[in-house]
């Protein structure tokens, strides 16, 4: 379905979407079975998938075309092996990798988001005593990728023009915030990131005639590392904005009408862990 489209006051175009448009697809193709017949089975799934669209704002003052594309597939596999009648291993892997591209039209650039990683576990589960005794231990890791970058991060960086929505002397025209640098507002802003889990668990169960204790502890560790800034060598965007004569800038009183620069930077990073832990008996 169409998004609504947004006139000024004026009846300009403040938002257009008519002419944009995505188109995605995927399929499922699962199989299973024993590789060896009581003792050893797997399960496998794969997921091939694509995903396009199309933004054209060009009919809004200052408005863009650009291309988007996602074509990384997905994939799981599982493996139960039973080892006698009494203990028994899980293995379960996948990865969720995927890469958005966002192509402008007019500049030539990709912009690149990436999310997802690759994840596993693995599960072993045993009966002791004739079975009064069960207990089972897990470990497993999970990733995912928080970057985003393009082809013109180290040296392209984000203008945006306010002169003509604020009636400035450069235009006559009232459009809001265009973007008249060499980035773009899909590709200035830059992180190199990701997130990291372990997990470990152990459970008991003693069962004692008419009486049942269970018992376990887990431990989990979180990792996040993460570095952002805005693209171009100054790590920042810039804003301009008409002043006329009698109104102050910087602690100043203009006298006359002129154009203001003014930057924003932001930069932030670090590495951070969490380790979370319990106990419980019953």
């Amino acid at each position: 379905e169409t998004g609504p489209n947004v006139r000024d006051r004026s009846g300009d175009w403040l938002q257009y979407r008519g002419d944009s448009e995505s188109d995605n697809w995927d399929a499922n193709i699962s199989v299973s079975g024993p590789i060896i017949k009581d003792k050893l089975f797997y399960h496998v799934i794969y997921n091939p998938r694509n995903f396009e669209s199309i933004s054209d704002s060009r009919k809004v003052e200052g408005g863009r075309l650009s291309e988007g594309t996602d074509d990384d597939d997905f994939w799981g596999a599982k493996i139960d092996w039973n080892i006698t009648d009494d203990h028994r291993l899980e293995l379960l892997a996948f990865e969720d990798t995927s890469t958005f591209t966002t192509y402008d039209v007019a500049r030539g650039t990709n912009a690149y988001s990436n999310s997802g990683g690759e994840n596993w576990s693995a599960k072993y589960t045993g009966y002791l005593f004739d079975d009064s005794l069960m207990v089972s231990a897990m470990y497993g890791e999970n990733e995912y990728n928080l970057t985003s970058t393009s082809d013109v991060a180290q040296q392209c960086s984000l203008f945006y023009d306010y002169r003509g929505f604020y009636g400035g002397p450069a235009s006559d025209v009232p459009y809001y915030g265009v973007d008249i640098g060499c980035a773009g507002v899909s590709d200035y802003f830059v992180e190199a990131g990701f997130d990291q889990r372990e997990a470990m668990r152990f459970d008991l169960e003693w069962s004692l005639g008419d009486h049942v204790i269970r018992a376990g502890i887990d431990r989990e560790i979180n990792t996040s590392n993460s570095d952002q800034k805005y693209s171009g060598p100054n790590g920042a965007y810039y804003l301009i904005f008409p002043y006329f004569v009698g109104e102050s800038a910087g602690g100043e009183v203009i006298t006359a009408d002129i154009d203001l620069v003014r930057d924003r930077i932001r930069t932030v990073g670090g590495a951070f862990e969490t380790e979370a832990s319990a106990i419980y008996i019953e």
